[in-house]
């Protein structure tokens, strides 16, 4: 059946394949992203059906605000379909590793940029969970730490508490802790050795914060790239607060050849903002959860075939077509359109033999909130098309929450999209 044009947000028949090549990591589905130029990475096949992956652009950037439609997958049998795609930061079992290098000479207070930095660090370390671990490297003047047969002129820090975090980065930047020697391969050496470290199939992210040319390093620069290419995949982000119009090159390159970014700062009155953008773009992995159905079986009996079932339908509407905010009254408009949605797809309910209505929220309140408020707009829309006449034997009402995002709730557009009600028409013959 043919749905009239703009009825249904979005109707799902299966997913089609098309944009880069396919890529795996030791599993029995392909996943693709459907972006032009773009490339998908599998960094780990997670349990229950679900995969952690990154996408990166043509100048091996990773590409933040994807959702559902940007991924399509395969399976080695029968139909696959991607289901939800999440952020690391909406899931519990993925960890971020991140290491933070942080250049703490005495020009930062002559420069009056000490309060600027621990605000901007501070919006960093309040998306820290416990899950995650976090590592600091700061210069020192008086101790060193030993890497390898190297004794750096660095002190390190390891958490996975955002308050230790900042208590450390606070008591660097103090009168006593303050350094008058720049030792900026040290330090960096430092970080991607640690990166280097942590598990290679989750995200790794290196923060460089500096404020100065290497002045005092024993350590040369040829060394830090030698080992930021043997660290394996990371995503690098540089702040330059270094005097000067742009970025340095040197620091430009380590960002960009790491899937990062560099700033230049100017002043103290941008680190704030800088610092923001450096911590939307630490959760830049996603993580999907798909589906694989296999093919009908079809059994043979005195020359009986038994019928065989299409692929389900789905129907996805918008939240503001049916409710109010925080609400789960239909409103008018709402009922209308479910009206037009019954006469359109009549023969598709008739002959199905389930009719899915489901429930979904954005991330943001509590889970068990926004579960109530899913379920009592399932609900509604189920009351609704039962007194259209569709057979409540049929359905299954279901409220999800925030479990099943469609799109990147990083975005306002994503969290838009993810707030809907889903009706799936299923099991009708062919």
């Amino acid at each position: 059946m043919r749905l009239v044009k703009n009825l249904l947000v979005t109707v799902v028949m299966s997913m089609l394949a098309c944009g880069a090549a396919f890529a795996a990591a030791q599993t029995d589905v392909k996943v693709k992203t459907t972006k032009p130029g773009a490339k998908l990475i599998v960094d780990k096949v997670l349990s229950d059906g679900r995969l952690l992956v990154s996408v990166d652009d043509a100048k091996k950037q990773p590409i933040l605000g994807l959702g559902i439609q940007d991924f399509a997958l395969e399976c080695k049998e029968g139909k696959g379909r991607v289901l939800s795609v999440q952020s690391v930061s909406e899931v519990v079992d993925v960890p971020l590793n991140i290491v933070i290098v942080l250049g703490n000479s005495y020009s930062m207070y002559e420069r009056n940029a000490i309060k600027p930095l621990l605000a901007g660090l501070d919006r960093v370390l309040t998306l820290i969970r416990p899950i995650d671990k976090v590592e600091m490297v700061v210069f020192d003047d008086k101790l060193t730490t030993r890497y390898g047969n190297r004794d750096l002129h660095v002190q390190t820090f390891t958490s996975s508490n955002p308050d230790e975090l900042r208590a450390f980065a606070k008591q660097a930047y103090t009168q006593k802790k303050l350094t008058a020697g720049t030792y900026l391969y040290e330090a960096a050496l430092a970080g991607v050795t640690d990166i280097a470290a942590m598990p290679s199939d989750t995200p790794r992210i290196a923060v460089v914060f500096t404020d100065g040319e290497d002045l005092n390093s024993v350590v040369k620069k040829a060394e830090v790239v030698k080992a930021a290419n043997k660290a394996g995949n990371f995503a690098a982000y540089v702040i330059d607060y270094m005097e000067g119009p742009k970025v340095n090159k040197d620091l430009a390159k380590f960002a960009a050849d790491h899937r990062g970014k560099a700033w230049k700062s100017k002043s103290e009155v941008d680190l704030l903002s800088i610092w923001e953008s450096v911590a939307k773009g630490l959760d830049y992995s996603y993580v999907l959860t798909y589906e694989c159905t296999k093919p009908p079986v079809i059994l043979v009996a005195k020359d009986v075939v038994k019928p065989t079932y299409e692929a389900p339908v789905l129907a996805v509407f918008e939240e503001s077509l049916f409710f109010d905010f925080d609400k789960s009254d239909l409103k008018p408009k709402g009922k209308e359109k479910l009206k037009a949605y019954r006469e359109q797809a009549k023969s598709l309910l008739s002959s199905a033999s389930k009719v899915k209505i489901s429930g979904h929220t954005d991330n943001i309140g509590t889970a068990e909130y926004n579960m109530g408020l899913s379920q009592r707009r399932a609900d509604a829309v189920a009351e609704y098309l039962k007194s259209l006449g569709v057979d409540p034997a049929k359905k299954e009402v279901k409220g999800e929450g925030k479990a099943r995002p469609m799109f990147d709730n990083r975005t306002k557009e994503g969290r838009a999209k993810n707030r809907r009600v889903e009706v799936e028409v299923s099991g009708f013959q062919k």
